[in-house]
This record gives structure tokens, sequence and C-alpha cells, in this order.
């Protein structure tokens, strides 16, 4: 589904069986900048008159650059390259170049984003266009460096759930990936909005979650991004990693610069979850 409110673009997938909704999403009013949301939540209803909107299965419009061996990722990078993109899949990277700001609201699914969303990562972040290895276009130098993202998501355990002594693990250390893969392309990364166990509590706890998100949605451009070590700290000669000038500066922490360059040692608790009272020391180093 598609729906336009106010200046920010919603985007809504059906379940291609049935034709309605997979869950319901939640629409905020707001007025701001161009925004790309991915909705997939459970909090309250959206406007169901818009039209459907379906990820085709992955068709091509020329000759695939092996005949022989049907590689992804290589395909669609030469069907970027050659302006041969399916149509499905260029329309959704046409709105994230047309984005300020995206927004993935969706479901935990076992500890990570649901395939369905995995599947339009995995078919719309195209080499050529969101990204470049051989040139070294990515991380701090990505195509999106001037664009924001961010996760907004329900999980269904309690936060103590996902603390570093919880029985799911430290959510620092879940969302990582996530967002590092997402930093990839250059996205400045605002920390997440995460509502924790919405079908267990109670709907005054429900509201108050939606109010606080609409709350922080008022002033969302004003936010930093998460801190992460810049692209210019990882030496290429040495296979990408953290370089030794960077390292010696750090040789007499007691802590690594996040969960995934966390040097064998801690590292700072609300790395990937929180913003507020961040130490950028690590990435300006």
């Amino acid at each position: 589904m598609l729906v336009i409110c106010r200046g920010f673009l919603l985007v809504k997938l059906h379940a291609p069986n049935k034709g309605h909704p997979v869950n319901k999403g939640l629409v905020l009013n707001i007025c701001v900048k161009h925004i790309l949301i991915y909705k997939k939540n459970t909090l309250a209803v959206v406007d169901k008159s818009q039209p459907r909107l379906f990820l085709q299965a992955f068709t091509f419009k020329t000759e695939r650059s092996d005949k022989e061996h049907f590689k992804f990722q290589q395909e669609l990078s030469h069907a970027a390259e050659n302006g041969t993109l399916p149509d499905d899949i260029r329309i959704e990277i046409d709105k994230m170049l047309a984005a300020d700001l995206i927004i993935l609201q969706f479901p935990m699914y076992w500890l990570g984003m649901p395939a369905i969303l995995k599947g339009w990562i995995d078919r719309c972040f195209a080499e050529k266009v969101v990204f470049d290895t051989m040139s070294l276009k990515w991380f701090d130098n990505g195509p999106f460096i001037n664009k924001k993202i961010m996760l907004s998501f329900t999980a269904g355990g309690t936060e103590d759930f996902f603390s570093n002594s919880g029985i799911f693990g430290d959510m620092d250390v879940i969302l990582w990936p996530i967002q590092n893969m997402l930093r990839f392309t250059g996205f400045q990364v605002l920390a997440p909005q995460i509502s924790h166990a919405p079908a267990d509590v109670s709907e005054n706890q429900r509201t108050c979650m939606l109010q606080m998100w609409s709350d922080r949605l008022q002033t969302i451009w004003k936010e930093e991004p998460l801190s992460f070590v810049h692209v210019k700290h990882f030496d290429p000669e040495k296979g990408f990693k953290l370089s030794e000038k960077y390292l010696s500066k750090l040789k007499d922490g007691d802590s690594g610069p996040n969960p995934g360059q966390n040097l064998g040692r801690s590292f700072r608790q609300g790395s990937m979850t929180k913003v507020a009272g961040i130490s950028k020391k690590h990435s300006n180093l």
C-alpha cells in the first residue's frame, strides 16, 4: 500500500495470497520532508483505500551477465549499471533516492527483521546505485551519506529481556549487523525506536508508546546519528582492519568503539540504541 500523508511516503506491503495487510500499521500525520517508510507493525490502523504494491518475482529486461550461473547480486549490479532493472525494483530505488529520511518499521522476528523486509533490502540495495565496492563508494563515502535512516520496531520481550544479562542478549549486539549494514551505503543511522512487548502491556501504555514516537518525529531532523568508526581508520592494505595509528590511540583504553569493532574488550552500552550523551571520540580519532 502506498499512502501519501502530508509530505511523507508510507510503503506498506500486503500478504501476496490474500490481498490485505500482513499486520496493521501506524500512520503519524506530521508535516516534514520526504520520508520513505516500510510499514509492518501492530499498533494502529492505516488507510486501506490505496492501491496495492507487490515486489514481484525478479525478472530481467536484458541478457544476463553470466549465462551459465545465476548470481543474484552480480545480475542486480549488471542490470543497475545498464539501466535495465525490473520496474518494481526501479520504483523502490527511486523512492530511496528521493527520500531524506527512511524509517524501517517492522516487528522483530527471531531477533532480526522479517524475511519480507530483508528481501526488500536484498533487491533494492543494488550495487552501482546504493554502493560501489570497486570505487570504495561505501560507508562514509557512500552515495547515501546525506540521507538518514532508522529502525522502528516492536519486540516481543521487555527491555530486560534484551539487556546485557537478559535471556535474549544485549540489544546493542543484536542490532549491530543490521545498522552497520545500513551504514554500508553511507546512511546516517539514527537511534532506533523500540517498542517493547506491546501485546503484553495496557492500552494506556501502548498509547504512551505511540505518543513518544509521535513526539520524537517532530524533532527527528535535529537528531545526531549513531557513532561509528570512520572508514578512513580501516587500512585497505591489511584487509580493512583498523589501522595501527587508530589502534595506538586506543591502546590504553578499556573499551572498544562498538559491538563490531570491540577489540576483545567491553564497549559502551547504548552504542547502537541511544544517541544522548554519545562521545564521538572513536569516530573522530
